[in-house]
């Protein structure tokens, strides 16, 4: 998943913004410690291309690409060390890069 830290930021800023001008409605003395009228609302937006990402995570769970014991393998690879070495930690990193969720 990719996060867009600039809107992410931008959208905390309006929200911000926007608690203020309802606590300065709700007591427009201003008074530090006074309790705003909205309470704080969480949101979270998933985009078309990540709702696709789980269609396919989701399809390919059914038609049963990664079994349990195939991924029973690969942690037991991941204990031992297998992929602590420079060459394969190289080709991860090129990978993450070249998908650019980094």
């Amino acid at each position: 998943m990719r996060i867009d830290r600039i809107l992410a930021e931008a959208r905390q800023a309006e929200l911000a913004r926007h608690q203020r001008e309802v606590t300065s409605r709700a007591d427009p003395s201003g008074t530090p410690g006074s309790v705003s009228a909205v309470p704080p609302v969480d949101r979270v937006e998933i985009s078309d291309a990540g709702r696709a990402m789980a269609m396919q995570d989701e399809v390919g769970a059914e038609a049963g690409e990664i079994s349990p014991e195939r991924i029973a393998e690969l942690r037991e690879r991941v204990r031992e060390g297998a992929y602590n070495q420079p060459e394969v930690l190289t080709v991860v990193a090129q990978r993450l890069l070249d998908s650019g969720d980094v």
